[in-house]
């Protein structure tokens, strides 16, 4: 049996900037929270794991660019 799964609709919190279900009347993520509580418990680690990311993906490029000139060497 096929079913259709159907995603809840969701709204762009304008404090935030998150995402939640228009379901919810308040944005779960920053509900008692003022500006300066957002931005160390949302954005900076957030902004800290993209660097993280960028950094793995900078070492793989390397590894590629490494292994592409052995086998250069080899042929």
């Amino acid at each position: 049996m096929i079913t259709s799964f159907t995603r809840e609709p969701t709204q762009q919190c304008t404090k935030c900037g998150l995402e939640y279900k228009v379901s919810y009347s308040v944005c779960p993520h920053c509900v008692g929270k003022n500006k300066a509580q957002i931005i160390k418990q949302i954005h900076i680690p957030q902004n800290d794991q993209i660097k993280k990311n960028s950094a793995l993906g900078r070492q793989f490029i390397y590894f590629a660019i490494i292994t592409a000139c052995c086998l250069l060497l080899i042929i």
